[in-house]
């Protein structure tokens, strides 16, 4: 999938990355919004209930001598650590590792951390997980499995991994009023311009750095699309540690991050890992509506909102439909309910709340024009209008009729007026309309939906 190459080309490293992709055009195979190593996570040793500390918002980390300053904006920021390099050749260890980690700073990576690259010792996990069918439509999950647990098999010059933190704003307060209004809710990682977008280019410049600090020395970036489990290397580097939601969690920054990794041929000296500060706490286990987190580090994508809405293809079960609540790409509950995460919040944002009714009549233009560039592709225009009538028919609204009855008369994707037609089936004790609508969904010219038009009419 998205491997950061030596002429920084984004390529095809996992070539069948075969979640089923025709719901719709807007989907990308190579994309994994829901973090393929976020699932594959052993049971951890609980720590003691120590009662977490955390600052927010996270201290700045502009550069620290006034010769190396950092740029905001569009601009990537100078890699002004590379004029020492180019001076000399590293004899010393630390000051070749600080260099590795400065230039990763000075691009926007937070408390950068080093492992030694070695195989990974969850090859049964692995085995009982896909076993179990977790997988769901990650069909590309059950690829490339020796490169994952160990990354010499298709890197044999890997000797060090240098993972790190990419913040993203923490979520803003839920809309209050989201059923009167008719809004749905999307995750705050996808906020703004597609992230793997941001850090592949960010960490091309990281790997050029490395390059240059290393002459003829292999080095590769990874987002999180790639054949790699992410999370596990930055539990072993350092940079936080696997929390109870499956997710890297830190004392400082919380989980508001995504992760990315550069593999490369040198030997840095390894970070220590931290201790699992989780201690007795269940916040995330205990919130999580459709139960897709489970003690001992378990989640079970296939329940998971995150994966229903934007990895799922397909019909979404009728028992957890009305457990998605009022997310239409992604969840942050088992985020917000975090004690690591107390405090952090954003303004609120037309983006994150999007009206249900604009969502389910978006045509392939307007999906492209509104989310062509945003980690909301992932989902798809379909994947997408299939959320906004799942959660339109959430919102108990008479209002949420009208709209449901057009996408149940006219929206060009059969999947789109099936959930249509079962969420006017949630609506019929509220207006008479909804029973209306239903009956002129019989004639339907697909025999699904008229299968859900009669087993809603019939119940």
């Amino acid at each position: 999938m998205g491997e950061v190459r030596s002429n920084g080309h984004a390529g095809a490293g996992t070539p069948a990355a075969a979640a089923p992709q025709a719901l719709d055009r807007g989907a990308r195979s190579a994309r994994n919004a829901v973090k393929d190593a976020t699932f594959l996570r052993l049971a951890h040793t609980n720590a003691s209930p120590t009662a977490p500390c955390r600052t927010w918002p996270p201290p700045s980390h502009s550069a620290s001598r006034a010769d190396e300053p950092v740029t905001v904006g569009n601009r990537l920021p100078r890699l002004v650590t590379l004029r020492r390099a180019r001076e000399g050749r590293f004899v010393d260890p630390v000051a070749a590792k600080r260099a590795v980690l400065d230039a990763g700073e000075q691009l926007g990576f937070v408390d950068p951390r080093v492992a030694r690259v070695e195989a990974l010792d969850r090859a049964a996990f692995l085995d009982d997980w896909l076993a179990e069918g977790r997988a769901g439509d990650m069909r590309f999950l059950l690829h490339h499995k020796k490169a994952r647990l160990d990354p010499r098999t298709r890197y044999p010059w890997a000797r060090s991994v240098v993972s790190a933190f990419f913040p993203y704003a923490a979520p803003p307060a839920p809309v209050r009023r989201w059923k009167e209004e008719l809004r749905g809710r999307i995750a705050a990682y996808a906020l703004g311009p597609d992230y793997h977008d941001v850090m592949t280019a960010r960490l091309a410049r990281w790997r050029d750095a490395v390059q240059e600090l290393f002459p003829g020395a292999e080095a590769k970036g990874f987002v999180d699309t790639g054949a790699v489990f992410e999370h596990e290397w930055a539990a072993r580097a350092g940079v936080g540690w696997t929390g109870k939601h499956t997710l890297t969690l830190s004392e400082t920054r919380g989980s508001y991050a995504f992760l990315g990794e550069i593999f490369l041929e040198a030997d840095l000296e390894p970070d220590a890992p931290v201790s699992d500060r989780c201690g007795t706490c269940t916040r995330c286990l205990d919130v999580c509506p459709t139960d897709a987190l489970a003690p001992g580090y378990r989640l079970d994508p296939r329940r998971c909102i995150s994966y229903l809405t934007i990895e799922h293809r397909g019909v979404v079960a009728p028992d957890l439909r009305p457990k998605i609540g009022e997310w239409v790409f992604g969840c942050d509950l088992c985020q917000t309910t975090c004690p690591w995460n107390d405090g952090a919040s954003s303004p609120a944002t037309e983006w994150l709340a999007p009206r249900l009714e604009g969502l389910l009549a978006l045509d392939d233009a307007g999906f492209d024009r509104l989310y062509g560039a945003s980690a909301i592709r992932r989902a798809g225009r379909i994947g997408l209008a299939r959320n906004a009538a799942i959660v339109l028919g959430n919102t108990g609204n008479p209002d949420a009729v009208p709209p449901l009855s057009r996408a149940l008369r006219d929206h060009d994707a059969p999947l789109v007026r099936r959930h249509a037609a079962a969420a006017l089936g949630v609506l019929r004790g509220a207006t008479p309309r909804a029973g209306t609508a239903l009956e002129a969904g019989r004639s339907d010219p697909d025999d699904d939906v008229r299968s859900e038009v009669e087993s809603v009419l019939d119940s």
